[in-house]
């Protein structure tokens, strides 16, 4: 995974959780376009393994490779 979009959601994770703790919401739809994709896609994965429902399905548009590319 690409340490660039990691740290990027890692700098907004503690507000979107504070966020979400003051609006009383346990379950949250996640979404994104081109960095905000690759974002959505961690923050899916790190809300849910935080104890939030994240219920799908979940749309992404524009998503670059977040990961190491295979070679052939």
């Amino acid at each position: 995974m690409a340490k660039g979009f990691y740290s990027a959601y890692l700098h907004l994770a503690p507000g979107i959780k504070q966020a979400l703790n003051a609006l009383g919401s346990a379950s949250v739809v996640v979404t994104g376009h081109s960095l905000g994709a690759a974002m959505a896609g961690l923050a899916i994965m790190d809300l849910h393994a935080s104890g939030y429902s994240v219920p799908g399905p979940h749309y992404t548009f524009g998503h670059p490779r977040d990961g190491e590319r295979l070679r052939c």
